[in-house]
């Protein structure tokens, strides 16, 4: 069974904060597509997904890159990330 972790999303647009539970195995480009169509979804008047969305970690700004998985970031429960 795949292990997942519960991050923390913030969506600049709205300035709120939104969890997810990520399997651990699933890749950066995967989790952003699904985090900003769920997101584009609820927060429609204010955010809109163009696909071109990435994920950040909050503290830095660094981009994670697409291709890598969050295990390979050693990424945690509670982890804070940024949708930009």
């Amino acid at each position: 069974m795949d292990e997942k972790v519960l991050v923390n999303v913030m969506l600049p647009a709205t300035g709120k904060t939104y969890d997810f539970w990520v399997p651990t195995s699933t890749t950066i480009h995967d989790a952003t597509i699904f985090i900003a169509n769920i997101l584009s979804q609820r927060e429609h008047s204010m955010f809109q997904t163009t696909g071109e969305s990435a994920l950040a970690l909050r503290d830095t700004g660094m981009i994670l890159d697409h291709n890598t998985t969050f295990a390979d970031h050693n990424i945690i429960n509670g982890f804070e990330l940024l949708l930009v």
